[in-house]
């Protein structure tokens, strides 16, 4: 057994020659514990404080999640955070997690329109990348301007066409197209 000191991790490697294989993580030093504590709160003071003494830090991985202090950023929405990790410290803003998502994916995933649009205008983020189920970030977009979810506008079709009575989607339809009996008039 040996030992290996790798991205500020204490690591102990069962056989030299399968080090990627055989790597169990045993302890963080804890500073870089904090880092990941206040990453995943997004405690842009701490955060701040912590990378000005060791901007290595910026680029650390979680090594459970995989997720970097940028992916808890877009998680969150909160872009001076985005801009001072991806800006000042030019973390990767192409990382992935465990799950294959991107900081762009998670920004979208959450609703955060902006932050994605500054990650891949202004500091380079790939908007065609992948993650592991085989969706872009686009992919998991949200429509704001839809008053309903898919799955709301499934049942109120199921129950359309299991009951004989005029059903509340068929109605809202037919008056939306201008006419109270549905039909168009010229």
């Amino acid at each position: 057994m040996s030992l290996l000191i790798k991205h500020n991790c204490l690591l102990f490697l069962q056989n030299d020659k399968d080090e990627e294989d055989t790597i169990s993580m045993t302890s963080l030093d804890p500073k870089t514990k904090e880092w990941v504590v206040k990453s995943a709160k997004c405690d842009y003071q701490a955060l701040a404080k912590l990378a000005s003494e060791n901007p290595r830090i910026a680029k650390f991985k979680d090594p459970i999640t995989s997720y970097t202090a940028l992916h808890w950023a877009a998680k969150h929405g909160n872009m001076d955070l985005v801009k001072m990790l991806a800006g000042t410290y030019t973390a990767n803003v192409n990382a992935k997690t465990n799950g294959g998502y991107t900081p762009c994916h998670l920004a979208l995933q959450f609703g955060h329109e902006e932050i994605y649009k500054i990650l891949v205008e202004s500091y380079g983020a790939d908007p065609n990348v992948r993650d592991y189920s085989g969706r872009k970030p686009r992919q998991y977009q949200t429509n704001q301007d839809t008053s309903l979810s898919a799955d709301t506008y499934r049942r109120l079709l199921d129950a359309e066409r299991t009951t004989p009575r005029e059903c509340p989607l068929r109605k809202a339809l037919r008056l939306r197209r201008g006419s109270p009996s549905g039909h168009r008039t010229f």
